[in-house]
């Protein structure tokens, strides 16, 4: 099973092999994100390598969007 999670660098257009950087993650299906805790290091894969490792610096729960109202017809 992957844990797939779209990520950016903060602060920065790119980042350079071997650099360092506040990365923000953005799951795919939060649920599977749930057991991580700030200072868990886990595994960054582009492909079937590892590209890299991150600290958890902080864990937000996913926010609730409000219900879509549509607007009044007629």
């Amino acid at each position: 099973m992957l844990d797939i999670a779209r990520v950016w660098v903060e602060f920065a257009r790119e980042l350079a092999p071997g650099a360092r950087a506040p990365v923000r993650l953005l799951p795919l299906d939060p649920v599977r994100w749930t057991h991580l805790v700030p200072g868990d290091r886990i595994t960054l894969y582009e492909n079937a390598l590892p590209g890299g490792t991150a600290t958890v610096l902080e864990v937000r729960p996913p926010e609730e969007r409000p219900p879509r109202v549509r607007p009044p017809t007629g």
